[in-house]
């Protein structure tokens, strides 16, 4: 067997799905604009001829925390694919 089924089954890590981003209520939630998403165009070229940052590190799940406002799933969100029960008898 490989070193992580042994991991999984020592309890040494937890099997499970969670969620890497923020989902959010409805689309554009955050109110991006056409300049912070997707950016500047050359329609010409298709060239992406710039960013703008004005969100600053107000995005993703800071967003929400800023604004208290409940995201339809949050980062991290997710379940377990087993149950751990610690007692005196495991230690």
């Amino acid at each position: 067997m490989s070193q992580a089924v042994f991991s999984i089954i020592g309890g040494d890590v937890n099997p499970s799905g969670k969620l890497p981003i923020t989902l959010p209520n409805i689309d554009n939630e955050q109110q991006m604009s056409r300049l912070q998403y997707p950016g500047l165009i050359d329609y010409r070229t298709g060239i992406d001829l710039s960013s703008n940052y004005t969100e600053k590190l107000l995005m993703g799940y800071r967003w929400y925390d800023y604004h208290n406002v409940e995201p339809m799933y949050p980062f991290g969100h997710g379940l377990s694919y087993t149950t751990f029960k610690y007692d005196k008898e495991s230690l």
